[in-house]
């Protein structure tokens, strides 16, 4: 269970025409890494090419075209899908080379170098704030910009605090840039800030500073940003609540980001599920979510212009890692479910109903032999009047007419236990 391939990364092409599957696992007995990269085309999900390269990382799609980048041997690469033939692009990228992201012209990435703090040979270590309990409390990444081809390259952000790229405007002047800082004065004790950077003078304009922070991603166009946070995120406007109940902040919310005003407007205020992902669609306007909903996770379409949620059940129990196309109305996503191991799904969003379609199915050939049991509803009401929703994993060989000892596992966290197959609690496995 622990060890079973997986697919680790989705990428969808521009015109979800073909996917990059990142497929990794563990090797036995060291537990030692593994994985490679799967180009599939879609919906059917027919394998186009693989490549066995271990050293192969930041995997994506070259704007303009059926072309991959990739580093691998501190190198980034290139490989045309369509003739299989591959070029390097940047010959040595150095070590403190991280991740990247193309601009929208395909002729210049944004990159992030992460500088680390020389070895303290003292023996003893002062804490100067929270991160310093981690190993990487004090590293710190800085944001450059690269032609394609030609390598030349300018830094962007400096300073004290680490810089992250949360998306490109479709103009390629403008950037979103977050930075983070320790904030002990609240919970979650950091505060963190989005910026607007104009490339052409590096010229910026503070959008937000506050808590609760999460992703950003322009809208088609580029006319407002799409943001994830906590209810409380932008003062009240996430929250739902009686007046001095203090928020779960880690119900995400989403909000559309005003960037003439300045303000924000919550979408999911009233929409139960807890937000996990959030997808605004070039190819037809709509947001797609995906979003717990008790032991499930499942698929939402939002219009905005109707302000309208419509649930997609797509077939898939608990919806994992994935992608949606900028241009195509194709989605790809893994799934899994209490009574089969991870699969690899495409979906076809131009329906109004869509449902998934199979494509892959990494961990197959190892899960062929093994017997799973039944798995049934198991829903009560507790003393305090509410709706326990929960289930009962059978062994295989279950006889109704026997007396079978039985764990009892529960979560008191803020999110629910889902139907996930596996993970770090392999149900299944106990109940065998």
């Amino acid at each position: 269970v622990m060890d079973a391939p997986g697919a680790r990364g989705i990428d969808v092409s521009p015109d979800g025409s073909l996917v990059i599957v990142t497929v990794g696992r563990f090797v036995p007995p060291e537990g030692k890494k593994e994985s490679w990269i799967e180009i599939r085309s879609l919906p059917a999900g027919d394998l186009v090419s693989r490549i066995m390269d271990t050293a192969i990382r930041n995997t994506q799609w070259i704007p303009g075209g059926r072309k991959i980048s990739y580093i691998s041997d501190n190198r980034l690469r290139a490989l045309d899908v369509d003739n299989g033939s591959t070029e390097t692009l940047i010959e040595d990228l150095g070590k403190d080379f991280e991740g990247y992201d193309w601009g929208p012209a395909g002729d210049w990435i944004i990159y992030s170098r992460t500088g680390k703090p020389e070895d303290d040979k003292t023996g003893v270590k002062r804490h100067l704030g929270i991160y310093d309990r981690t190993d990487y409390g004090r590293t710190k990444s800085t944001l450059h910009v690269m032609s394609i081809p030609g390598g030349v390259s300018r830094q962007i952000t400096a300073g004290r605090y680490s810089a992250n790229v949360y998306d490109i405007h479709p103009d390629g002047r403008h950037v979103l840039i977050g930075r983070r800082w320790e904030d002990l004065s609240g919970r979650p004790f950091g505060t963190s800030e989005l910026v607007l950077m104009d490339l052409r003078d590096q010229s910026v304009e503070t959008l937000f500073e506050g808590k609760w922070l999460g992703a950003a991603q322009w809208s088609p166009g580029g006319k407002n940003i799409l943001v994830t946070g906590g209810p409380s995120t932008f003062g009240d406007e996430g929250i739902d609540l009686p007046e001095g109940v203090i928020p779960n902040d880690y119900d995400t919310q989403v909000y559309i980001f005003d960037l003439e005003t300045k303000r924000a407007e919550s979408i999911t205020r009233d929409f139960d599920p807890a937000v996990n992902r959030a997808f605004w669609a070039e190819f037809d306007g709509n947001i797609y979510l995906v979003a717990e909903d008790t032991e499930y996770v499942r698929l939402y379409r939002y219009e905005p212009k109707k302000k309208k949620f419509t649930p997609l059940d797509i077939g898939v129990d608990v919806i994992g890692s994935g992608d949606i196309a900028e241009t195509g109305p194709v989605g790809v996503f893994t799934g899994s479910g209490a009574e089969h191991p991870q699969r690899v799904y495409s979906v076809e969003l131009k329906s109004s109903k869509p449902k998934a379609r199979m494509i892959d199915e990494p961990g197959a050939a190892l899960f062929r032999n093994v017997r799973l049991g039944k798995v049934e509803p198991w829903d009560f009401v507790s003393s305090g009047g509410y709706d326990i929703v929960g289930r009962i994993h059978y062994p295989p060989d279950f006889d109704a007419g026997k007396r079978y000892p039985c764990i009892v596992y529960y979560y008191g966290g803020t999110s629910p236990v889902d139907r996930t197959f596996g993970g770090r609690y392999p149900k299944n496995l106990w109940a065998a």
